[in-house]
Order: C-alpha cells, then structure tokens, then sequence
C-alpha cells in the first residue's frame, strides 16, 4: 500500500523537482546583487515638489571607494504609485573622486495617498550587480495642480533679505485663487544658481517663471541669456530687477528687450560706470513672441518689493498670463472670483422659503430635487457642490476635449471597413459548404467520414481569405500621421513646435520616434486624470537606454525604450497593436529652424489696412484684402493651404473645403474654449512643459483685441502643418 502511494507521488515529485532545479539555474544565471556595495552614492531632487506634467530633474553624486576604475552600467528604475516603470542605463567609469551629473525624466504623477516615486539605482559590473539602495521623492498629485518658480537671487549666504520673503510669499498663484484652503494649487520655489542656468531652453520647462533679482545678471554668460530667451519667447515668464549697481555690460542686452516694446526708453552707463536708464519710467512689461518679461529698475536694493498692493497684482496677472476677463477680476478683488458663493447661497434659501409659502403640507425639494433640511451640514454641502463646478476644481492634469476629434482626423483616408456585402457572401458561402454541401456531396458518395477533414479545411481556407480582405481594405500606406503646431516669432524663425503623431499600424510592430531638443510622451501612457480619461492607461514599462548598442527587450505594447541623451537627443521605441491608435506628442524649443519663407511683413500690412477701413470698405474691398493675403500664403507654401484670421470673437477663413474641419479644430485648439474644465480657463497660454495633455498649445485670449492671429494650415504628405503668427498692437486709426 505505501509503495502504491510512493508511485503515484512520483509524477508530483519530479515536477517539484525539475521546477526547484530551473529556478536556481534561472537565478545563477541573473546578475548577482551585492548588498555590501563599495560605491557611495548621493540622490537628491533638485525641486521639492516639480512643476505638475514637467520633466522632474534628479542630481547624483557617486564614487568608488577602492583603488582604480571601476567601468559598468548604472541602471535606475524608477516606479510611481501607478505602477509605471522606467529603467535608464548609462555606461560610466567610476573613481575615488566624487562624480556629478543630473538625469532628466518625463513628468511623474502619484495618487492620493503616498505622493511619491521610488527609484532603484544598481551599478552593474560584469554580470555582478552592486544594489544601492532604495530613494523616494515626493511628486505631484494628479488632482493637485504644483507650479515651479526659479528664483536667482544675491542670498549672501543663508541669509534672506526683508524684498526676497516679500517676492517669495506674493508670487503664489494660490493667492488668487477663491477656495485657496482647499489646497488645489501650490507654488513651490527653486532657488537656482544664476551661473548653474542651463544653455538649453528645453531644461527651463521645469519653471512656469523665472526671476532674477539684482545682481543676478552680471553673472549670467551670453550662451544662457539665449537660452532664455528662447524659453521666453515659447511662452516663458521672465521677471528682471535691474539696479545701477548692474554690470553695465549687460545694458545692451536689456535695450534689446525694450525694443520688443517699442519703447523709447534706454539703458546707458553714467561716468561711474552705473546703469541709468534716459527716461522716467522704471517698469516695463515686454511681450515677447509667446512669453512675458517684466523688468523693474530700483535704484536702490533695499527698496525693492516696495510695491502697493495693487503693483503686485499688476506684476503678477502679467506675468502668470491671466485672461482678462480674470485678469480685471484679479486686479479689483485679488481673486479669479468666477462666481459669488454666498450670493448663490442666499439665492438658494429665497428659493427654499418661496417653497414653503407655496406648499407648507408637503415634502419640499431643493432644484436639485434633494429633500430639502435645514441642518448645517446641508448647506456645507450645498456650498460643496458649487465649488466643485468652480476653476479652483479643475486646476488637476486631464486631457483636453478635443483629442477624439484629433484622431479622427489623423486617420489614414485609405483606411476603410470592407463592406458587408462581401463578409455576408463569404459567411453564405462557408454556411453553404460545411452544411448543405457536406451533407449531400460526401452522402451522394457515400464519403461522409470525409467531413473530419474538409470541415477544419474549409474553416482554414475562409479565416484566411477573411484575413486577407481585411488587410486590403485596411491597410495604410505609413504608420505615422501627423498634426505640426509650429508658432513663428517676430523674424520669421520657429520659436515652438507641438507635433501630435497618430500611430496607426496595419500589423504587429516596433516604431522608432526620433527627437531633438524636445519632450516625448505618449498620450495613451499619460497619467492624467485617472477618472476620466480613456487615454490615462498606465504604461507599463518605459525603459531609457543611453549609450546602448541594441534595444532593450519590450515586455508589452506599452512599453517604451528611450535610448539618448533625454530630452537633448534621443530615439523612442515602442511596440505597437495591430489597428490600435496611439498618440504621440513631442514639444519642442528649436535651437535655429526658420520658418516659412512668406512674406509676414506685407501681411501685416494688409492687415492695418483692413483695420483702419473696416467701417468703411466695402465687403468686396475686404474680400479682396482677403485674396492678396492668400496669394501671399500660397505662392510659397502650395495653392492646397488655407488660412484664418483671428481678432477678438471675429474669425475670417479662407480654407479648401477639405480642411475645414481640420480649421475648426485647429481653432479649438488655439483658443482652448474649454474654459470650464481646466488651467486654460484661467490663463491665456503657460509656460512650455511638455505635458501629455498637450495644454501648452493653446495661446489665444478671445478679449485681447491687441491682437491678431494668423493660421496658416498646409497639408503635406505626412500629415498637416500648421504656422501660428501673432500681429500685435493693430489698432483702428
């Protein structure tokens, strides 16, 4: 009996067996960790809190602590609270000498409770993998809108003067907003190094602003004032405070600014070599293509921040980019107040006691058709609900409501559905074959068992021509569609692009995205707003791959491979489904790629004379003015483009009928109408970010009527083009 058991616990055993033997080759054949790591390691986040859908900095300091090089891989995962992964590998040699560098990462979210990301450094040595331990940063919530302000300043060790606690505490956006107790919103602040500025624009998409107090500019080299300028004119705020003390050397660089102002004010140097300015003003706010910069010039240090109340909302509604509408609301009250709580409260209870006198017998309902009470936590309630339909609740990342329309309009012409027709002749056919065809052929030769065989056969054969008919009408001749936003700058030169490509492959494979001075992200891994957005699906391994020879292995469709130096210069790659769409979006600062070569200046002038006869001409004189800009348009970028013209709530158009919705979207886009639902509410453009729900493309504020936009749409073979110029301060005359 015992030997009965032992051979029928035999099969179990083996099983057991061989399961143990292949999970400890499986571990011999891993790098082995090293707890007791020789090399010393230092992490820290160069912001406490980063700027929310803005790239997070990360700066390191590692060494060996033996004799010699140590050469390796250094590998970094990184996790956030959704579960998304990243792994990034770099070669690096290793001394006893302390090494420095900083790494850049898209934009991570956390839920509500933990707030935070883990990041997992191990250095690998030929297969032997040193563990360095565990590091958690705190990150943005996805329901909670963070803002970064860098701010260089003269901090004279750590000791902040009396103007430098004043710039810090009236700077906060929050202290606009209505329910600032509700904490929807924080200002965090990096105090930056003026000589630690990067040379390259796309590094300063961490900041919403940048100020730099006295002192500041003398040290700052030409190679970053470039790069801030850059960032400025792709929709940056600058703030400069100017003293005499100020090297003179810089002064032509600020007469630069002023001329943006047309301003006859200039910057010289008296015989003491102090920077003076020749006329009265001592404020100036200077549009700069997409950004803001003000400068202050204060004579002397410690009077600076001596600002009225009202001189500090007038700095900060222009710097933060307000709409009007909020911007007038701001400058009266000190609030965006979008609507009044107690008045809506009060209107409440008159409705409640008009109900009353109506109908004392019966239940009594709220127009909400709650039963009404008359407790207090009823009202808090009600007052619950109110501020939830107000922007202070919608200041969270979610997508924008015109992503649907985006797609659609992004999708191959040559994708269609083969018709039904054809599939109901090819199911008649097959129904026709394995029932009756079977049935009386094979029995007429009396042949039925043959039915084992030409049924899976027939089944094969229909599945394959189904296939094959899908494919023909389904195939696309690319995988990549694209919508290019390209804002052009005063001269003419690409000062932002916004590409959105909409991937769409007819099969199984890997695409390759290649990028230069941008930010990648893919709208169908963002992690947005969780609730309500169905393209908010975790990714579940993004991997970047610097100095790699050969991709790492992609896991899943979701997975991304970044190989490069992120977001400098580097390569995506990712797998995508079969007939799946994804989007994918790269914001990008252009170091020096010029514009269309039209000719913007007779443009303009056309416009002035649009302008200054608009009450008077005739509607064929303005139909005409209307031609000689589209002839100016089309005579350099193809006769298939159209155009829009933007003031105010008046919109002229000029499109072929086939782009007319692509027109209407692109127009939503510009303006973000949505203006109940998110950040674009509330402020006319932001600061670029590069976040992946692509909120940094709207620029247009319908109540500036300082203001005209030119659209200019092309398609081209891969998509469609669109240029973006601004034509200010035309005015009636």
């Amino acid at each position: 009996m015992m030997k009965k058991q032992i051979y029928q616990l035999l099969p179990e055993l083996l099983v057991i067996l061989l399961i143990v033997l292949f999970s400890r080759n499986t571990t011999l054949a891993q790098e082995k960790p090293d707890k007791k790591s020789p090399i010393n390691i230092d992490l820290v986040q160069a912001s406490t809190l980063p700027r929310s859908g803005a790239p997070i900095q990360f700066e390191w300091q590692m060494s060996w602590m033996k004799e010699g090089i140590l050469e390796g891989q250094l590998e970094i995962e990184l996790f956030d609270d959704f579960k998304n992964r990243s792994v990034f590998r770099y070669e690096m040699a290793l001394t006893n000498e302390i090494k420095q560098f900083k790494t850049f990462h898209s934009s991570m979210l956390a839920n509500d409770i933990n707030q935070q990301i883990s990041i997992y450094p191990k250095f690998i040595v030929k297969g032997k993998k040193y563990d360095l331990g565990e590091f958690s940063f705190r990150v943005g919530k996805h329901d909670v809108r963070n803002f970064m302000v860098g701010y260089c300043s003269n901090w004279r060790g750590s000791r902040r003067l009396e103007y430098q606690k004043q710039t810090e505490e009236n700077i906060k956006f929050e202290n606009f907003d209505p329910f600032s107790g509700d904490k929807k919103c924080f200002t965090s602040i990096d105090h930056l190094e003026p000589q630690n500025i990067s040379v390259n624009p796309i590094h300063l998409c961490r900041y919403d602003m940048i100020i730099m107090d006295p002192y500041s500019l003398s040290v700052i080299r030409q190679s970053q004032w470039k790069s801030i300028i850059k960032w400025v004119s792709a929709g940056g705020s600058l703030w400069l405070r100017v003293s005499p003390d100020e090297n003179s050397r810089q002064k032509d660089f600020l007469n630069q600014l002023l001329s943006h102002q047309d301003s006859t004010d200039e910057f010289t140097s008296n015989e003491k070599g102090r920077l003076i300015v020749s006329g009265k003003k001592t404020s100036w706010d200077i549009n700069r293509d997409l950004g803001k910069i003000w400068i202050d010039y204060v004579v002397k240090e410690e009077k600076l921040g001596e600002w009225s109340e009202q001189g500090w909302r007038t700095r900060m509604v222009f710097l933060w980019k307000f709409r009007k509408l909020h911007a007038n609301k701001i400058l009266q009250n000190g609030i965006w107040k979008d609507f009044d709580l107690e008045k809506i409260v009060a209107n409440q209870k008159e409705v409640i006691e008009n109900l009353k006198k109506k109908e004392p017998e019966r239940r009594r309902y709220d127009p909400y058709g709650r039963l009404i009470s008359y407790n207090k936590e009823y009202w808090e309630n009600f007052k619950d609900q109110q501020k939830e339909k107000s922007l202070s609740h919608h200041l969270r990342m979610q997508s924008p409501i015109w992503i649907g329309s985006v797609i659609k309009n992004l999708m191959p012409e040559s994708l269609s559905v083969p018709p039904p027709y054809l599939l109901m002749l090819l199911a008649g056919t097959y129904f026709l074959i394995v029932g009756p065809g079977d049935y009386f052929i094979l029995g007429m030769f009396k042949k039925r068992w043959i039915t084992w065989i030409s049924f899976p056969l027939v089944t094969v054969l229909v599945t394959l021509m189904l296939v094959q008919i899908a494919h023909s009408y389904m195939k696309t001749e690319r995988d990549k569609n694209e919508l290019v936003i390209y804002d052009v700058g005063k001269s003419g030169e690409i000062i932002k692009s916004s590409k959105i490509e909409l991937v769409l492959a007819s099969s199984f494979k890997q695409i390759k995205t290649d990028v230069k001075e941008g930010l990648f992200s893919s709208l169908k891994g963002s992690n947005l707003s969780h609730s309500d957005n169905q393209w908010a699906a975790p990714v579940g391994v993004n991997q970047y791959n610097t100095n790699q020879s050969n991709n790492s292995t992609l896991l899943n469709p979701n997975d991304l491979s970044f190989q490069g130096y992120f977001p400098v210069e580097y390569s995506v790659t990712q797998n995508v489904r079969q007939w799946t769409p994804e989007l994918l979006c790269v914001t990008a600062i252009p170091s020096d790629l010029a514009g269309p070569e039209i000719d913007w200046s007779s443009i303009m002038d056309l416009i002035i004379k649009k302008e200054q006869n608009k009450h008077v001409a005739k509607d064929e004189d303005k139909q005409a003015i209307n031609g000689k800009i589209k002839k100016l348009i089309q005579s350099k970028i193809g006769s298939d483009s159209g155009f829009m013209l933007l003031h105010g709530s008046e919109t002229i158009s000029s499109v072929p009928s086939k782009l007319t919705e692509i027109s209407q979207l692109i127009k939503t886009m510009s303006m973000n109408t949505n203006t109940n639902n998110n950040l674009g509410g509330l402020l006319t453009r932001m600061s670029p970010s590069g976040a992946a729900n692509l909120e940094d493309i709207a620029v247009i504020d319908q109540l500036d009527k300082d203001i005209h936009w030119l659209i200019v749409i092309n398609p081209v073979e891969t998509g469609i083009h669109v240029y973006r110029k601004q034509f200010s301060k035309i005015t009636d005359k």
